[in-house]
């Protein structure tokens, strides 16, 4: 059920407020308490080198990606140098899951959870925590709740286990055609990966993109399309 929020709340909003927000989420990551992170797009540098360190220094953390970063060419070498310096198993990538009607939609929450004593602390936004995220127009909330917490770490462990099960966890070449100099993509590509796309299509610049090599082939669905 939904939550309502009675604890004070601190709220940042973009791109006025921007590099507040980030330094403050940045702060946040650094704690060395255990983290749960939920990302659809994860780039910026500061982020993943907190993580991890936090990982270097044995502090428990768990990460959930969108799989959609595994298909881009901007993306996926930072995923992969990423999930290749934390330990087996704590960067996991996803989609919506089973609480939605169509599974293999975007994981689109962009929300952190630091088991700081002696509450818990929450990061929630729309902004996505890349170089980009904090100065688009977006955004973001802090604040300290064990029952918040409670909800989003077994929600994360619902949503990981899943996704295990699930989510294909390998990262696959990307096609050339993809080759982006852009850390926000989304500007130039819109969710080309194996999930629906909603009201979201394929395009470079206007042009169709070519489907990635392999099985995939694009394949109408009831708004829009879907790789299959």
């Amino acid at each position: 059920m939904p939550l309502t929020v009675t604890v004070p709340t601190t709220w940042y909003s973009l791109p006025r407020e921007g590099a507040q927000a980030q330094a403050d989420f940045l702060a946040l990551l650094a704690l060395p308490v255990e983290t749960y992170v939920m990302a659809f797009t994860l780039t910026l540098a500061p982020a993943l080198a907190a993580l991890e360190a936090l990982a270097a220094a044995g502090v428990p953390v768990h990460v959930l990606l969108d799989r959609s970063q595994c298909l881009m060419c901007y993306e996926t070498p930072k995923v992969r140098a990423f999930m290749a310096a934390m330990p087996a198993g704590s960067v996991v990538l996803t989609t919506a899951g089973p609480d939605s009607p169509r599974p293999s939609v975007i994981m689109h929450r962009k929300s952190a959870c630091k088991l700081t004593t002696p509450v818990p602390t929450l990061w929630k936004g729309s902004a996505n925590p890349t170089a980009e995220g904090f100065m688009e127009g977006n955004e973001c909330a802090c604040c300290q709740s064990a029952e918040l917490a409670a909800e989003f770490v077994a929600d994360f462990a619902a949503l990981e286990t899943w996704a295990l099960a699930h989510v294909d966890q390998t990262l696959p070449a990307v096609p050339a055609a993809l080759g982006l100099e852009t850390e926000d993509w989304r500007e130039y590509v819109v969710n080309v990966h194996p999930c629906v796309f909603g009201e979201h299509y394929p395009m470079i610049s206007g042009q169709e993109v070519p489907a990635p090599p392999g099985d995939y082939h694009l394949v109408p669905v009831e708004e829009g399309y879907e790789i299959a």
